[in-house]
């Protein structure tokens, strides 16, 4: 009964330590969300891995949101962030919709998927 117990016991432990980082990266990508801000720049900059490496980001600059990131997703079936990144212009408002957090240790920040210009 005991062995059955524990054995139970690290099979729950291991369930839990696969499908929370799981779950974390899927909440990342469909947890949506949508604001109002206004662009006050936007750049690309290089991103160093620690192999020596690294890749190219596309970020934009907030007055009232703070910044983000324009990549590609996958999951999302997103291909056109250059594009969307190259009609972004200064002082214009935008709605964004995006995903994820700003995770300041990590240089981690949301990652727009969609942009409508605001002309009203």
């Amino acid at each position: 009964m005991f062995r059955k117990l524990v054995a139970g016991s690290i099979i729950a432990t291991a369930v839990l330590v696969i499908a929370s980082p799981v779950a974390l990266l899927l909440s990342n990508y469909y947890n949506d969300k949508t604001k109002v801000c206004t662009v006050a720049g936007k750049d690309r900059v290089w991103v160093s891995d620690s192999n020596g490496g690294g890749h190219s980001e596309m970020r934009i600059y907030t007055d009232d949101c703070g910044t983000f990131v324009v990549s590609d997703s996958l999951i999302k079936g997103k291909f056109n962030s250059a594009d969307t990144f190259g009609r972004l212009k200064d002082d214009h408002k935008y709605t964004f919709t995006y995903h994820g957090w700003r995770v300041g240790f990590l240089s981690a920040f949301p990652t727009i998927t969609d942009v409508t210009e605001v002309t009203a």
